[in-house]
């Protein structure tokens, strides 16, 4: 019996193909005489693609018994036991791409921590190069300042050589005459006058000029600034409390100067103002560079 457009053939030999593909019709006819198929068939369902692949597979094949429920049904059954196995295949194939990520991630990671472990190597060998360079050019910087040190030792030295000179050949062969222009009389010239509470020095004097009556403490600068100028108003509130070593100020009036080959930023304006002497180089001479309306300063000596 032919079935749509005669493209299957059923008798008692079997299902014999006679051309294209089955259709629809067809196969639906075809199954419903057999008693497989009791509801509608639509190419898009998966159960009905099977159908459609098992009459594929009789596409060349001569049946020598009628096609039964039961052949269709083993069928069937060798279908899904294919995809079943098809199925662990791909998961067996699965479960090997993984071992084969998981390999390759713990092979890169050993790579990584090989070539870390390496630059700390190169790291550390670099670090202790430039270490062992630095302690040489610390040592090689400390001779340099050593060596330095020295070198300004000895200018120092020259310097207060030269600083002795100054105040011994220009400040203190005139500088009791320049008071006495100024009206103080003044008898003694003292340098480096000291005093001391305990062992311990209190204060320097540069230079001391002195009588029964008045004192003068001279600071002494190459370069005068304000801040000596401050320091030395600071001396001579020291000199009114502790009296000097060796020397009797007692009952004296106490009167303060400052001296300077350079004055820094105003400081003789800064100690005209506080009361003190300013006494300035002019030349190869010293002079005292108060004016007439200037009114010194005085601390009065009770010891």
């Amino acid at each position: 019996m032919d079935f749509n457009r005669g493209e299957f053939t059923i008798n008692p030999q079997g299902i014999q193909y006679l051309e294209g593909f089955p259709t629809i019709a067809s196969i639906k006819t075809l199954l419903g005489r057999i008693g497989v198929l009791p509801f509608h068939v639509s190419p898009n369902r998966p159960f009905h693609s099977k159908i459609l692949y098992i009459c594929l597979r009789f596409k060349f094949q001569k049946m020598k018994t009628e096609l039964t429920k039961q052949d269709i049904l083993d069928l069937l059954d060798r279908q899904a036991k294919e995809h079943q196995q098809r199925l662990l295949e791909s998961d067996l194939r699965f479960d090997a791409r993984i071992e084969k990520s998981r390999l390759e991630l713990e092979a890169s990671i050993e790579k990584s921590r090989l070539e870390l472990d390496e630059s700390l190597k190169k790291s550390r060998i670099e670090f202790e190069s430039r270490h062992k360079e630095f302690d040489e050019n610390l040592k090689r910087s400390q001779k340099e300042s050593e060596k330095s040190r020295k070198d300004f030792n000895k200018r120092l030295g020259e310097v207060t050589g030269v600083w002795g000179k100054f105040v011994a050949e220009m400040v203190k062969p005139r500088i009791i005459k320049m008071f006495k222009d100024k009206g103080i009389l003044i008898r003694t010239a003292l340098q480096n006058v000291v005093g001391l509470i305990g062992d311990k020095k209190y204060y320097e004097i540069d230079l001391l000029l002195i009588n029964s009556q008045i004192a003068v403490a001279v600071e002494i600068k190459s370069s005068l600034s304000v801040d000596d100028v401050k320091e030395h108003l600071e001396r001579l509130e020291k000199i009114q409390k502790v009296q000097p070593e060796k020397i009797n100020m007692g009952g004296t009036t106490l009167y303060g100067a400052v001296a300077g080959i350079i004055v820094e930023n105003d400081a003789d304006k800064f100690a005209y103002k506080h009361g003190l002497f300013v006494l300035r180089q002019k030349g190869s001479i010293v002079q005292i560079m108060n004016d007439k309306a200037f009114v010194p300063k005085e601390w009065k000596v009770e010891y």
